[in-house]
């Protein structure tokens, strides 16, 4: 009895552990089926959310977008008058940026009338260029200067007009012109060839069309117009009290070619070597002589009055 009891109480167990077995193979059974349905649903979620969002533009379809958005119908202009050209391009100009946000539509605006926009500047900057040298042109003129022998001189000019102002207290409204590439030498062909001109004769030009006021060299431009008739002697060409005040700085030559003072010692230049204003030019020379061309043998107040401020006169 004992013996048929136990066998019943161990199938019992096998059975209740059969039972157990089977429920938990359900459970996990019921779990992995659920996981599944979750992972189905959220990638069917995914990949509706992938369908309706707008697809990324690869770089060669945002060019040709770009493109399409300022391509304009050739058609559709042929035939039409300058007017109904202009309302043409209004017209498409709205319908291009009516759907666009403010800064869009201002970006858009640039590139659309960007040759426009070019244009105009480019007229005004040739505008004003022009009207600056007009206005330039009408300017009265203070002095012209001719700087021979130092054509790498690059403070002369600024140097001369603005002492000459500040001397004379003048404002700006004057100019003045100083001539830095010309280089002349004793050797020099003064002969006219075809049509072309050297610097001496170009210096000769300037002289007879009242071009230039007062000659500075070297040694060497001292020597070329000893014997030339493009400059005249110092003493004649001002007052006997002005002369007098600068006449130990005067240097005496002697014409070759006895032309001037018939071969005679004469009063060819002005030594200004030692002077602030020869130092203040920057000239690449030492010696430094100024004269006074042959036009400037009357009328010739400019030409005195840089004297005159050379010497603080």
């Amino acid at each position: 009895m004992k013996e048929k009891d136990h066998k019943k109480e161990t199938a019992a167990k096998q059975e209740d552990s059969q039972k157990e077995e089977s429920d938990a193979a359900q459970k996990n059974s019921r779990k992995e089926e659920s996981d599944a349905v979750q992972e189905n649903s959220r990638k069917e979620k995914s990949d509706a959310a992938q369908k309706n969002s707008p697809k990324e533009e690869t770089p060669a379809q945002k060019k040709t977008k770009t493109e399409d958005l300022y391509k304009e119908d050739a058609l559709a202009l042929v035939g039409l008058s300058p007017k109904e050209k202009l309302a043409y391009y209004r017209k498409d100009y709205q319908q291009r940026t009516v759907s666009m946000e403010k800064k869009e539509k201002f970006l858009y605006t640039l590139q659309y009338y960007k040759w426009y926009f070019l244009g105009a500047l480019a007229l005004l900057v040739c505008l004003c260029w022009v009207g600056k040298t007009v206005y330039t042109a009408t300017l009265p003129v203070e002095l012209r200067v001719a700087i021979l022998n130092d054509t790498e001189n690059t403070k002369a000019k600024d140097y001369i007009s603005k002492s000459f102002r500040e001397y004379y207290h003048l404002g700006k409204r004057n100019r003045f012109t100083v001539y830095t590439d010309l280089e002349v030498s004793p050797i020099e062909n003064v002969n006219e060839v075809g049509l072309t001109m050297n610097d001496y004769q170009t210096i000769g030009y300037y002289n007879t069309t009242n071009m230039i006021d007062v000659i500075i060299g070297d040694k060497n431009a001292l020597r070329v117009y000893a014997s030339s008739d493009d400059t005249t002697a110092i003493d004649l060409s001002m007052d006997e009290g002005l002369y007098s005040q600068i006449e130990e700085h005067v240097v005496t030559m002697t014409d070759s070619k006895k032309v001037k003072n018939e071969g005679k010692p004469y009063a060819a230049a002005i030594d200004i070597s030692d002077t602030e204003f020869a130092q203040g030019c920057g000239l690449s020379y030492e010696q430094v002589y100024l004269m006074i061309p042959s036009s400037k043998f009357q009328d010739n107040e400019r030409t005195l009055n840089l004297i005159k401020m050379i010497f603080g006169l």
